[in-house]
């Protein structure tokens, strides 16, 4: 599984283009002001190795990706004990060479079936407030009706705990392409475009997602460096903001990534530690 997570990181990072990262680094953020702070969710895209105990005084929000299977998954919602998210693509689609061109698996209800019931075994199921079908669906699956038909059998299993009533569902979208697939079967949307920072609050990337009627994700990127500051005050100035969920916590997991996890920068790792205990003061 830490292949796959692997796999999954660098994709996602590909797929925001790395290249134009760094050629655009000196990108500059914009002024947003100060907002009183108000209820937000705070936590870390993904889940590797013992994130939980470094990350569990500054968020509330677990997410949780099954990087390192369905029994370290549980572990990390019991230990967190906390609102998470379950990534569910390892139930829902094929693992695929390449790493993207997802495609629905045949047995997905029975293996959401299978990872679910685990779950309610353990205690961690009644946890889960958010499914998350797969990351940048309109990168990374194949064909619409493959992500459509995988949303609909997760939607319909989940009917059948009791646990995951009143589950929402999320999504990230990756930039480009700006095709929003199957936005309208979710709750909460996100985009990400690190190359910008915060100017995608005014070049029309965040209106892009905001114009589709949803509750948002900011997903600020903190592995290229970026200040969560101006993602803090955007989201305590604008209530359709749920969430922010920074990219990522964790470093690289194969030698070939070229960039920074949160915890192994130390003067950013603070702000992003000082902007989750600002919303969980904020929250109690």
């Amino acid at each position: 599984m830490i292949l796959e997570a692997c796999v999954i990181i660098g994709v996602a990072v590909a797929a925001a283009g790395l290249e134009h990262l760094y050629r655009n680094r000196q990108i500059p953020d914009i002024d947003i002001p100060n907002a009183p702070g108000r209820k937000l969710w705070y936590g870390y895209y993904g889940r590797i190795g013992n994130q939980v105990a470094e990350t569990k005084d500054h968020i509330n929000l677990l997410w949780e990706s099954q990087f390192e299977g369905i029994e370290k998954a549980s572990a990390s919602i019991l230990e967190a004990k906390m609102d998470t998210v379950l990534d569910v693509h390892v139930q829902l689609f094929n693992d695929p060479a390449n790493g993207k061109d997802f495609t629905l698996r045949i047995d997905a209800p029975a293996k959401l079936r299978e990872a679910f019931d685990y779950l309610r075994g353990t205690g961690a199921l009644s946890y889960v407030k958010i499914l998350y079908p797969v990351d940048e669906p309109n990168t990374m699956v194949e064909s619409p009706k493959d992500l459509l038909e995988a949303i609909r059998i997760l939607k319909a299993v989940s009917l059948e705990y009791k646990e995951l009533s009143g589950v929402k569902y999320a999504v990230i979208y990756a930039a480009k392409p700006a095709s929003y697939t199957c936005y309208e079967e979710y709750d909460y949307i996100g985009i990400n475009d690190y190359q910008f920072k915060s100017q995608i609050f005014i070049n029309g990337t965040y209106q892009s997602i905001k114009d589709l009627g949803k509750q948002t994700f900011l997903v600020p990127g903190g592995a290229f460096g970026q200040d969560p500051k101006p993602f803090l005050n955007f989201a305590n100035s604008n209530p359709e903001v749920v969430a922010i969920i920074p990219f990522v916590w964790f470093g690289p997991q194969i030698n070939a990534d070229n960039w920074i996890g949160i915890r192994d920068q130390e003067i950013r790792k603070q702000a992003y530690i000082e902007t989750g205990k600002s919303i969980i003061e904020t929250t109690q």
